[in-house]
């Protein structure tokens, strides 16, 4: 990539925070890019991971969509999405090419979403699910994932399916481990209670 502008032209009066940031990115402003980079990525990876469940495609595709967004986001428009609209659309339709690819095609998919929690050895409170019992489980299970945020969803996914442990994690994505264990303890909650009734 190569090295632009540490400044862009002054943000339009009014425009959010994004949106300056997507403006610094098409005058080539390094740090707008970068900081667009940390907005965006954690949210973009679960994106893609929810669609290809391979950790090491998804953040190749990843460093690809960035790459798309330097070198185009002269053809970002305001009036017509949000960055996040615009941006998303852009991993998800890189994930889907992805995974239509021959080349794809012709690995297993090791990211297959797994047949259980793995109890976390931090606090009883994030070994809360030992096992996922059959497909139908697994499919609520699915289901109450989707509905949650996806930075919950990234964090869950790296700490019970990627086996990152929560100080892994905090470092990774340069925020509080405070903030790593409140996230988790919410989505382990959301989860126990929509998982009542069931036996695990």
């Amino acid at each position: 990539m190569e090295e632009g502008n540490l400044e862009s032209d002054p943000p339009k009066k009014g425009a959010s925070e994004p949106q300056r940031l997507i403006e610094g990115v098409k005058n080539k402003d390094v740090r707008a890019f970068e900081s667009f980079y940390d907005l965006y990525s954690p949210i973009l990876f679960s994106v893609i991971y929810k669609i290809l469940m391979n950790r090491e495609e998804a953040e190749e595709v990843l460093q690809e969509v960035f790459q798309t967004v330097w070198t185009k986001a002269d053809q970002y428009r305001s009036d017509r999405s949000s960055p996040l609209t615009w941006i998303t659309a852009i991993a998800r339709n890189a994930a889907i090419g992805k995974l239509r690819s021959s080349d794809y095609k012709n690995r297993s998919r090791t990211g297959e979403f797994r047949d259980s929690f793995m109890g976390s050895s931090e606090s009883a409170e994030e070994g809360a699910f030992s096992r996922i019992l059959d497909e139908s489980l697994r499919k609520t299970v699915r289901e109450i994932l989707s509905s949650l945020s996806p930075e919950i969803v990234l964090l869950l996914e790296e700490a019970y399916w990627s086996g990152l442990s929560q100080n892994e994690i905090a470092q990774k994505h340069g925020i509080p481990l405070g903030t790593v264990k409140s996230r988790i303890r919410v989505g382990l909650a959301e989860l126990r209670h929509r998982l009542k009734g069931w036996n695990v």
